[in-house]
């Protein structure tokens, strides 16, 4: 598989360089055929429209977290047929974090926040698809959001200007499409994968209802009943 990782976070530059056997750039290549591009970061002074632009121009499908989106960025990207995973949700909680929230003030929390929401704006004025993708793990650094909240990603994406269906298509359809999983997984067609949520509700009327596991009624995995509640 080729794969090629970018990255304008020096602390993950730095790990990659472990990982990847003296990674000292901003790529890495492999030659067993195939393509994935990744490109990571965190949302600090060393993310923004340099490096998305960059690592658009390299080649990466996928851009996470994108802070510091712009117009120009926005385009690109619409240009290139990319995806874009804000993880908005984590973006904005986080900056509530302890180890964080003492690091800037109010005005300047306000103001990246504001900038984490344009960046979907951006992208959605110029047709960019957009996936709901988070960070959630619970580690303490992240607000303890663990794997299992990450419908919340899908309420950030709908404050942030995304309509309820729109954001269930990112989590869904775009998803797949950022995995290049697509063609298994994704939408209700025939011939691919089985996986359903059943809601006791309408989303449509209220995304955050996807956040409350008593509304979670079914959950189909490949075809089989892994979650059944009456």
């Amino acid at each position: 598989m080729d794969i090629q990782v970018a990255t304008t976070d020096k602390n993950l530059a730095d790990s990659l360089s472990h990982a990847f056997h003296g990674l000292t750039g901003a790529a890495y290549r492999s030659n067993k055929g195939g393509e994935l591009f990744i490109v990571g970061g965190w949302a600090n002074e060393k993310v923004g429209k340099e490096g998305v632009i960059t690592s658009l121009k390299a080649g990466v499908d996928t851009i996470e977290h994108g802070s510091e989106f712009d117009d120009e960025c926005a385009k690109l990207m619409k240009d290139k047929d990319r995806i874009l995973t804000p993880n908005i949700y984590i973006q904005t909680a986080v900056l509530e974090a302890p180890i964080i929230r003492d690091r800037y003030t109010e005005s300047v929390k306000k103001r990246l926040e504001k900038g984490y929401y344009d960046s979907i704006r951006f992208a959605m004025e110029r047709g960019v698809r957009i996936a709901s993708g988070s960070d959630f793990s619970g580690g303490d650094t992240l607000m303890g959001l663990s794997m299992g909240k990450n419908a919340a990603e899908l309420g950030g994406l709908v404050k942030a200007g995304l309509t309820p269906l729109q954001a269930i298509v990112a989590a869904t359809k775009t998803a797949s499409e950022a995995m290049m999983m697509g063609d298994k997984t994704g939408t209700l067609e025939a011939g691919k994968l089985a996986d359903v949520v059943v809601v006791n509700g309408d989303p449509l009327d209220d995304i955050t209802m996807l956040m409350e596991e008593t509304r979670i009624g079914m959950v189909i995995k490949g075809g089989e009943i892994v979650v059944s509640r009456p």
